[in-house]
């Protein structure tokens, strides 16, 4: 049994092209990938031909280090910038391999996050932003463009002892730890590496809805339940 405790993700310190020491949020899946592959080129993205819709909840991850004219990042300039994020492509890690996925739509649930310390193994605690106006974490539901797997991308667990059946349910229980598929944007030209140190955030995506014949980039926020989209963003760190 995998101790409960594990962290899934972590700050990467390292310095930039002017030497100042940043610390991005990096996943476990992607610092694995960086360590074999992190000079490689993006892949040019894909076609959409076998592509379904689904839709995920999860979790932005803000990357705290990113500022505007040296200033914090309000939170309607990040919800700015990610809704310029739609219609584009994010890219996945997941086994060493990469996703391409669309993001088709956004609803992001204005609800406060908190999130756990990752700075050293000994904290617990939580960190709390006293400025609700300032950027941080975001509760999200997304509509996505992918290959039929996403629900198999987005259902691994670090740590699981519930008796609950019903995979939201499990979200309700300490013992019960999802680990996150995370995606980014693809920027053109980009290597893997460069994506996720200048990224503004990563869509954490935790559980797919079951896909249904009725789901439309019209309609599908009708089947959004924004309690469960925030208790999935809860559990995510």
């Amino acid at each position: 049994m995998l101790d409960k405790d594990v962290t899934q993700f972590a700050l990467l310190s390292l310095k930039d092209k002017n030497g100042r020491e940043v610390k991005p949020l990096v996943a476990a899946a992607e610092f694995e990938y960086l360590e074999e592959f992190g000079g490689s080129e993006v892949a040019v993205s894909p076609q959409e031909d076998d592509y379904v819709l689904s839709i995920c909840y999860g979790r932005y991850l803000f990357n705290s280090e990113v500022t505007k004219d040296g200033e914090p990042l309000s939170k309607q300039t990040l919800i700015d910038l990610i809704n310029q994020e739609v219609d584009k492509w994010l890219i996945g890690i997941s086994n060493k391999q990469t996703h391409f996925m669309g993001i088709k739509d956004i609803v992001i649930i204005d609800k406060h996050l908190e999130r756990k310390c990752c700075h050293h193994s000994s904290c617990n605690g939580n960190h709390v932003d006293s400025d609700t106006n300032q950027a941080g974490d975001l509760a999200i539901a997304v509509l996505v463009s992918s290959k039929p797997n996403l629900q198999d991308l987005t259902s691994g667990v670090i740590y699981d002892e519930s008796d609950a059946v019903d995979r939201l349910d499990k979200f309700k229980s300490d013992d019960f730890k999802p680990s996150a598929f995370t995606l980014f944007l693809n920027v053109h030209g980009y290597t893997v590496f460069s994506n996720i140190v200048n990224r503004v955030g990563a869509y954490a995506l935790a559980h797919t809805l079951p896909i249904s014949e009725q789901l439309s980039e019209e309609n599908w926020t009708q089947f959004i339940n924004h309690d469960d989209a925030y208790l999935v963003a809860s559990r995510v760190m």
